[in-house]
């Protein structure tokens, strides 16, 4: 039964995505209560900006995704295998590139999104730390994607909660204990999701979901990737752009404003967070019946997702 199937994928990718959120909301509590008012403005003025190329990266690793799926309802294991070990390696090399380039523009996009002086080096330690942990992020993101192309909901929503704890751990002890703000939650973050990151890489070399014979042809998938992946990129940053856009007018009015408008936030996010897990969840199925050659299926299920989404966002 498909609407049985489609809740059950569901609800560890909408938890999944609510632990995701947790990461900044954990350190915006633990921040705002030990490292005090300007260090929780500094964060919350480049919120967006950090999520950008995340954003655009998750939309990348949903090109990767979909390609898992189809091989994955073809029953093609081989190209499976192939485009998982690819699709690992592209997520890193772009991580590595965007790293670099936030890095190095960094100043320039602080001054454009119009941070205050006096939270603008707390924020420049944030976000440095932030982009150079990218292809950490972006690996961790991309696993989770493989696990769950192929069925597999509930292994990314327990490394995430692993990855999570782990953070919330840190923060409190690098934020609270040792003093070292912002730096500190940034840091807790990146170990957290590099233990996340080792746990989805085990559990893909355990099923045997990635490897390359050299049967494939490495270029063409690559290009196969990229020509959904990067599309669905650009569409997943449109709404953190309009975000940015409209942070760097609130940014003007200080760290109060900034953080009042970034704590009433976090219930929008609530709200995207459901609509985007449906998604995710529809773009397997699709690309899973797509291999199997199931337009039937296909139709239903869309129809299904449609009622789903609207009846759960209402």
């Amino acid at each position: 039964p498909i609407l049985k199937g489609l809740l059950f994928f569901l609800i560890p990718i909408i938890l999944t995505s609510l632990l995701q959120s947790l990461y900044v909301i954990c350190d915006a509590v633990i921040i705002g209560n030990y490292a005090g008012k300007n260090a929780l403005g500094s964060i919350e003025a480049v919120l967006f900006l950090t999520r950008l190329p995340f954003t655009f990266a998750i939309g990348v690793g949903g090109g990767i995704s979909i390609l898992v799926s189809k091989y994955f309802g073809a029953k093609n294991f081989e190209k499976l295998k192939a485009v998982s070990y690819i699709g690992l390696r592209v997520s890193f090399v772009m991580g590595a590139i965007l790293a670099i380039v936030f890095s190095l523009s960094s100043s320039s996009l602080l001054s454009l999104l119009n941070v205050p002086d006096e939270i603008k080096q707390l924020s420049s330690i944030y976000v440095t730390i932030y982009f150079l942990a990218l292809p950490i992020t972006l690996l961790f993101n991309c696993s989770m994607g493989i696990l769950r192309a192929v069925g597999d909901s509930k292994s990314p929503f327990y490394n995430l909660l692993v990855a999570n704890i782990i953070n919330v751990v840190l923060d409190i002890l690098f934020v609270g204990y040792f003093d070292m703000s912002v730096r500190g939650a940034a840091i807790a973050t990146a170990i957290g999701q590099v233990i996340g990151l080792f746990l989805s890489l085990q559990k893909i070399r355990m099923d045997k979901l990635s490897g390359f014979d050299g049967k494939q042809d490495k270029k063409v998938m690559i290009k196969e990737i990229l020509n959904i992946g990067v599309p669905l990129g650009f569409q997943s940053s449109l709404y953190t752009i309009a975000n940015i856009i409209t942070s760097g007018f609130i940014n003007v009015f200080g760290v109060v404003s900034i953080t009042a408008w970034a704590i009433s936030g976090k219930i929008d996010v609530l709200v995207w967070i459901v609509s985007d897990a449906i998604g995710l969840g529809v773009a397997t199925f699709v690309a899973q019946n797509v291999g199997a050659e199931n337009p039937k299926r296909i139709k239903k299920g869309v129809k299904i997702s449609f009622i789903l989404s609207t009846g759960i966002v209402m």
